[in-house]
Formats: structure tokens, sequence, C-alpha cells
């Protein structure tokens, strides 16, 4: 059951590693997203080895603990991608309201200048 688990959560994961919020913010970081490629890559052979953990996990220590680690690794991973995302998201709604501000304010004084005269 937790393997099933950790499988959605693996492949909503890799979904999210080719969001284009995501490669954004990877651009805006320099040489970041060709590290995104092997996170998402790696990530897709872990999801393979899921389904042989599952049964294994039952008769082995060692693969119950793979497993109970992986899945703190992978919820690491899925808020750093949440938290990327909203903080690529947050700088374009703040360039636009810029945008706009800077807009508004050169509309006003315009009219502005019409008054004086």
């Amino acid at each position: 059951m937790a393997e099933a688990i950790l499988f959605n959560l693996t492949a909503e994961i890799i979904f999210k590693l080719g969001s284009s919020a995501l490669r954004q913010f990877g651009s805006l970081w320099g040489g970041v997203n060709p590290e995104l490629d092997k996170l998402q890559h790696s990530l897709s052979a872990i999801q393979a080895v899921l389904h042989d953990a599952e049964e294994k996990q039952f008769k082995d220590h060692a693969v119950k603990l793979w497993v109970s680690r992986l899945k703190d690794v992978l919820y690491e991973i899925d808020d750093l991608i949440d938290e990327s995302s909203y903080e690529t998201l947050r700088r374009q709604v703040l360039a636009k309201h810029r945008r706009y501000r800077k807009q508004v304010r050169i509309l006003f004084s315009k009219f502005k200048s019409n008054w004086k005269i």
C-alpha cells in the first residue's frame, strides 16, 4: 500500500519537474535545469524499483528502511518543488504589478500636466 502511494508521489514529482514554472525557476538560477533532468531520470528508475520493494519489504528489514527513507526524501523534494514554483509565480505577479503601477503613474502624470496648462 505504501509503495502505491510512493509510486504515485514519484509520478507526481516527475510531472512537476517538467512544469514550465519550475523550468523558469531553474533558468533563473542558471544551470539548474540539467540537474532537474537528472533528478527526473533518477526518479523514473526509482519508480521501477518500487514494485520489487513492495514484495521484499515484508521479508527484508533493509528494504523496509529504504522505503521509509525514500518516502521522507520524496516528500522533501515535493515540498521544494512546490516552494520553487510558488517563488516563480510570485516573481511573475510582482513584475506585472510593477509594470501596471508604472503605467498608471505615467497616465496620472499626463493628466496632471494637462491640468497645469
